[in-house]
């Protein structure tokens, strides 16, 4: 396991994700049959007076969307959405909580994708939008990340998604990083998340011992977030239990996106980000050769 991060210490893009912008592209969101070339419809609230489909209600939808007529019917809150063209851009979500940043390697991974995919949707020629989800949401260009990255947040990533959501603007493209390691309704979120983009993609980040825990015998595990500790004994039983938790967790997030049209992939820092390119996004369809 790499060492944590100290504190302050501020991380920034390596060399490996500017060399690949000329090796790789984004595979773009499929676009529905007889929709203008350049452009891209979002599936936000837009003045456009075609109505394209309901939703569940959100935190943070306006309500003058709501459906009242839907609501009489199922009992369920649900909101107009219409269709609103807008340029193809790609919002990147990096989630900056403390958590993310116990092993160097693995704050370096997100760092590094966040890097790759805002740089290659400008390769394509559309606008980026960085989003650092952290004590506060900030809204920045991407070539914030040069200025470096302190993953210090001690705010639990349930609250950092219902931020994100709450200010969704349309956009083509959603990409969330994260670790995604706190109890969190994964199915709301990816809807909530969902909301105002053509596409949601999840890269979950995790840490070689996030993945294959070693037996440690008595040990102290403390929350990055919330600071509590919990002394418990790392045994071969409990790291079986884990192994099932994570995968529930995992399996949890990918079927969310599914339902929703998105997608999710875990990756584990370790290999160079060249092997992850090639071995890991390209196989999964995010991304093609140049």
């Amino acid at each position: 396991m790499a060492a944590a991060l100290e504190p302050g210490q501020r991380l920034r893009p390596g060399l490996a994700a500017r060399a690949l912008l000329d090796a790789w592209r984004l595979v773009p969101p499929q676009k529905p049959v007889g929709r203008l070339p350049g452009s891209e419809l979002a599936s936000g609230v837009g003045a456009s007076l075609e109505m394209q489909d309901r939703r569940s209600y959100a935190p943070g939808d306006d309500v003058r969307r709501l459906d009242w007529g839907a609501f009489a019917r199922t009992d369920q809150l649900m909101v107009r959405q219409y269709r609103e063209e807008v340029a193809p851009k790609l919002e990147l979500l990096l989630d900056v909580s403390a958590s993310m940043g116990v092993d160097a390697d693995k704050a370096q991974l997100a760092v590094d994708l966040a890097a790759l995919f805002c740089g290659l949707a400008r390769s394509a020629g559309a606008p980026a939008q960085l989003v650092l989800l952290g004590d506060q949401l900030t809204l920045s260009e991407p070539e914030a990340l040069d200025h470096g990255v302190a993953f210090e947040s001690e705010r639990p990533v349930s609250e950092l998604l219902s931020d994100a959501a709450a200010h969704a603007r349309p956009t083509a493209q959603r990409v969330l990083v994260s670790d995604l390691l706190s109890e969190v309704d994964a199915s709301g979120a990816t809807r909530s998340l969902a909301g105002r983009t053509e596409r949601l993609s999840i890269l979950q980040v995790l840490s070689p011992s996030e993945v294959e825990p070693e037996a440690s015998g008595p040990s102290r595990l403390v929350d990055a977030e919330g600071g509590s500790s919990l002394d418990v004994i790392v045994d071969r039983g409990a790291i079986e239990a884990y192994r099932r938790r994570l995968e529930r967790l995992q399996q949890s997030w990918r079927e969310s996106s599914q339902r929703i049209g998105g997608r999710f992939l875990s990756l584990t820092c370790g290999p160079p980000l060249t092997s992850l390119c090639r071995e890991r996004l390209a196989v999964e369809g995010w991304l093609e050769p140049r």
